[in-house]
């Protein structure tokens, strides 16, 4: 058996009698996440919503912040200090995000809208 940091596990089996009569099996074993908890919805508070040139993202924590397309990637990303702050989002484009904050304590969702 043979187990590396990449999560391959691969196991030889073989008869004792005859040791070139043998099986060979990899796998690759996925670590499970730990669990984020969500915290309280209004834990992130972000207006106007929806947004034209500028967002205020009102926290009551410090948090790493991201906000995602439709398609799940990152359009931009900032680290919040906590309190209020505003943020210029007038170069993104008209359509709906997703805003994703995350903190020692967990994790918040919001759906944003650009004009």
């Amino acid at each position: 058996m043979h187990f590396d940091t990449s999560g391959e596990l691969t196991l030889t089996a073989y008869l004792d009698d005859d040791p070139e009569i043998q099986t060979e099996v990899t796998t690759i074993l996925e670590a499970g996440t730990t669990h984020v908890p969500d915290l309280a919805n209004d834990a992130l508070r972000v207006y106007p919503n929806p947004a034209a040139d500028r967002l205020t993202i009102e926290a009551d924590q410090g948090m790493h912040l991201g906000i995602y397309d439709m398609q799940g990637k990152m359009i931009m990303e900032m680290s919040h200090p906590g309190g209020a702050h505003t943020y210029d989002v007038s170069h993104l484009q008209p359509g709906v995000y997703l805003l994703a904050g995350s903190s020692m304590e967990g994790r918040v969702l919001k759906r944003l809208v650009v004009q």
